[in-house]
């Protein structure tokens, strides 16, 4: 059976054209439109649909009207559909943290946007049909207990299709004094620098874009961004590099670069974690970790909302252990 798509868009001319992108694939059919927040609602609990495509132009932030309860307690995987603006990249990454299982940058200028908007938003909606519904559990902050002088000079994680909601959960619970956290976000890199203002604001760490030649501090947390992500040492100091790689697993920034120029640098001073997300991308630089002495975690399949990755690093014997979302606070700060 095809796959049973509603599209929720404020423009009539977009509802159309997006309607023949995603049907372009025999295996996606669009059982509805909708072009206002009323209208989305009542048909998703009219028709349940296997996705939800959200145009973020359809939340009210002002009010907090989102069109549609996360995909945990509804069971309608949600695709944001977001134009890229400061405003509306905020709206994204809210509705991401709240439970909407991806994004597509709204860019459709010429002909080559469209088939990469099609080829995105139908990659995206096959993956979210295949994934489980997760429930997150709530932050709950750790006090500080001077982590930062433990074994660990860094913590490196990465994360892909349900990343920002355990980041937010996972950078709230942490101390203020934790190690250095380097972060490879799987996300449109428009988007980025808004989670990175999203995760600030709710955190007690500092979390900003990863600029090269910054000193890591504890307490710290650089997000990847438009480049890879990699570290090196400087006497004393641990400085931030990007490595002038192309893309790897179809990916820039990528777990696997990000991991590996961890592995090279600090060895069994380190710790690795790979979160919930989808693909291969990490699974080989966890594993190079691994075998550098580091400490390796995953987050359990139960807890993901996408289980592919952190479960193909576990396969490859590239995790020690894997460790529900909730209690990973608790386990990085027992091995840092």
């Amino acid at each position: 059976m095809p796959v049973r798509v509603i599209i929720a868009e404020a423009s009539y001319f977009m509802r159309e054209m997006l309607c023949c992108l995603v049907e372009s694939d025999p295996d996606i059919e669009v059982v509805a439109t909708a072009g206002d927040p009323l209208s989305t609602r009542r048909l998703v609990q009219q028709l349940n649909p296997d996705v939800l495509v959200l145009d973020v132009m359809l939340i009210d932030t002002q009010r907090g009207d989102i069109p549609f309860p996360p995909d945990a307690a509804s069971g309608v995987p949600v695709i944001l559909l977001s134009p890229v603006t400061q405003r509306c990249m905020a709206i994204s990454v809210r509705g991401l943290e709240l439970g909407a299982f991806d994004v597509a940058p709204k860019i459709a200028s010429s002909a080559r946007d469209m088939a990469a908007l099609r080829d995105t938003l139908i990659h995206q909606i096959h993956a979210a049909v295949r994934t489980p519904a997760a429930t997150l559990p709530a932050p709950s902050p750790v006090p500080s207990s001077g982590h930062a002088r433990g074994r660990r000079k860094a913590i490196a994680m990465a994360a892909s299709a349900g990343g920002v909601e355990a980041l937010s959960f996972l950078l709230q619970s942490l101390p203020e004094d934790v190690p250095p956290l380097l972060i490879t976000q799987d996300l449109p890199a428009p988007f980025l620098p808004a989670l990175a203002a999203r995760l600030n604001a709710r955190s007690p760490l500092t979390v900003r874009p990863a600029q090269p030649g910054e000193t890591l501090q504890p307490g710290h947390a650089y997000l990847a961004h438009h480049h890879h992500l990699g570290v090196m040492r400087a006497g004393d100091a641990l400085l931030l590099t990007t490595p002038p790689l192309p893309p790897v697993n179809g990916r820039c920034p990528s777990a696997d670069v990000m991991f590996r120029s961890v592995a090279e640098e600090l060895g069994e001073h380190s710790l690795g974690l790979m979160l919930t997300g989808r693909g291969s991308d990490g699974a080989e630089g966890l594993l190079a970790l691994r075998s550098a002495g580091a400490a390796t975690l995953t987050q359990a399949p139960e807890s993901c909302r996408a289980p592919e990755a952190p479960a193909l690093a576990r396969r490859r014997g590239a995790s020690e252990r894997e460790v529900p979302l909730a209690e990973l606070p608790a386990a990085i700060l027992e091995l840092c």
